[in-house]
C-alpha cells in the first residue's frame, strides 16, 4: 500500500526545505540576524560595553552611606577587569588597564577610611562627592580616551 500515501519521503524533504528557508527569511526580514550591510547596526565591541556598563555603575554609587558606597565602588572596580586577558586589549593598553584599576583601588580604599573613621553623613556625602567620584570617573575616562586613541586609524607620512 506504498503506492496510496498522499505525500511520498521526498516531497516531505522538500516542503520540509522550503519551510526552513521561509522561516530564516522571515527572520532576516525582522532583524534578529543584523544587518551584514550596516556598520552602524554592528555590535559594540567588549571593551566599550564593559565601559558603558561601569558608567552605569558609577550612576549607582551611593553618596550619603560609607558601606553602601563600598560596595558600589567595589562593582566598578570588578567590572574594570580589562587586565585579566579575557580583553584583547592592544599591548601599549596594559599600562592604562593597570592605572585605572589602581585609582579604582584607590578610590575603594578612600571609601574604606571613612568607614574607618565612622564619618557622619555629612562628611561622607562632601568626600563622595569631591574625592571618590571625581577619581573614578577621571580614570575611566582617561582609561576610555588611551583606549579610543588605539583604534584611530594612524597616518602613515607619505612624501
Amino acid at each position: 500500500m506504498a503506492g496510496k500515501k498522499i505525500l511520498d519521503n521526498g516531497a516531505l524533504v522538500t516542503l520540509g526545505l522550503v519551510a526552513a528557508v521561509a522561516a530564516v527569511g522571515a527572520a532576516n526580514k525582522a532583524g534578529l540576524y543584523g544587518s551584514t550591510g550596516s556598520a552602524a547596526r554592528a555590535l559594540p565591541d567588549p571593551v566599550e560595553r564593559q565601559l558603558e556598563k561601569m558608567d552605569r555603575l558609577v550612576e549607582e554609587i551611593t553618596l550619603n552611606d560609607a558601606s553602601d558606597a563600598l560596595n558600589d565602588v567595589e562593582r566598578v572596580l570588578d567590572a574594570a577587569n580589562f587586565s585579566s586577558g579575557f580583553y584583547d586589549l592592544p599591548s601599549d593598553l596594559s599600562d592604562d588597564a593597570y592605572a585605572l584599576e589602581q585609582e579604582l583601588e584607590a578610590a575603594r580604599d578612600e571609601v574604606q577610611y571613612l568607614i574607618d573613621e565612622d564619618a557622619d553623613e555629612d562628611r561622607v556625602m562632601d568626600a563622595m562627592e569631591n574625592e571618590v567620584l571625581p577619581t573614578v570617573e577621571r580614570a575611566i575616562q582617561t582609561f576610555r580616551r588611551a583606549y579610543e586613541a588605539t583604534k584611530r586609524p594612524r597616518r602613515s607620512k607619505t612624501r
